[in-house]
């Protein structure tokens, strides 16, 4: 008898599970009562016509294994090689040709130095030239040192003729001057001033403190800069006012030897005066010397004018 009660048990609590199973509890207490209850074991599918647009996004795939990182472009260097045609590299610089023999020789740095110092200092100054200068092939020389913290790979000397770049130098000469040499485009010079700049770019080594900065210096020999004329004719004088083209020596100054048989007489004293009064004003140079002799013609240079009375 107890076998058949626990079998009949087995059996109600066997088919309540089941009818548990296929109408799962519903807590909506809105449905009228006889409505059939559907089971909600999938979702219905809406209809085209009343569903509204709904974003689905795939299921992740299977990760495939990492793709390459892609390489970057190259970076575009500012180097001189990167410039216009006129800008040349330090090596191209280094290795220029020297001037030819029977070139004429102009120094161009009208102070006894000159110095770039800092971060960042540039330094301008006019020179005048004769058409025949202008017009005649020419290169540009210029010698240089720096200090030891200025970091040469970073730092550059850039020379500009009438504002435009015509070469570009790392800074890299703490050891003694190094000479540079650069092709000056043609037509770029002009009859009467032409303006010339050099612009200096450093950075220190080590330090970037405000006090590092004064350790940065890179000094130019004037006895070392100069511009390099193809062709004797450039040197001759044509007129008057060719004597602003006179220019300097390789110290920065410019010297009138005046010659005068009758130095030693009392009326040549005013009319020299204004002769080197005259002069001095339209050579515009900075540093003059007049010199005075009765017989001897000194010899020629850079930046020397000799006159007979």
């Amino acid at each position: 008898m107890r076998r058949i009660v626990a079998a009949s048990l087995l059996l109600l609590n066997v088919s309540a599970f089941a009818q548990a199973q296929t109408a799962p509890f519903d807590m909506s207490g809105e449905r009228p009562p006889g409505a059939p209850v559907t089971p909600r074991l999938t979702p219905p599918t809406p209809s085209a016509a009343t569903a509204s647009p709904v974003s689905v996004l795939p299921a992740p795939a299977t990760p495939a294994a990492p793709a390459p990182a892609p390489v970057p472009p190259p970076i575009a260097v500012q180097s001189p090689q990167s410039q216009p045609p006129a800008l040349k590299p330090a090596a191209a610089a280094n290795s220029a040709a020297p001037p030819r023999a029977g070139d004429v020789r102009r120094f161009v740095v009208p102070f006894s130095k000159l110095g770039l110092g800092g971060e960042y200092d540039r330094r301008s100054w006019s020179i005048y030239l004769t058409p025949e200068q202008a017009a005649a092939k020419a290169s540009f020389t210029f010698a240089y040192q720096n200090s030891i913290v200025v970091a040469p790979e970073a730092s550059a000397l850039t020379v500009y003729l009438n504002n435009r770049p015509i070469g570009q130098q790392r800074v890299g000469s703490p050891d003694g001057p190094s000479t540079v040499t650069f092709e000056v485009p043609t037509g770029l010079l002009q009859p009467g001033a032409n303006l010339v700049t050099f612009e200096a770019g450093q950075r220190h080594r080590t330090d970037c403190s405000i006090q590092s900065t004064y350790e940065l210096w890179s000094n130019i020999d004037p006895a070392g800069t100069y511009l390099s004329f193809a062709g004797m004719d450039v040197s001759q004088l044509a007129s008057a006012d060719a004597i602003r083209a006179i220019g300097v020596d390789g110290a920065g100054k410019t010297e009138f030897d005046i010659v005068v048989p009758a130095l030693e007489q009392p009326g040549t004293t005013k009319p020299l005066l204004r002769l080197a009064q005259g002069l001095s004003v339209l050579s515009s140079m900075p540093n003059q010397i007049f010199a005075f002799s009765t017989a001897s013609l000194p010899a020629a240079g850079p930046g020397k004018l000799s006159v007979l009375v």
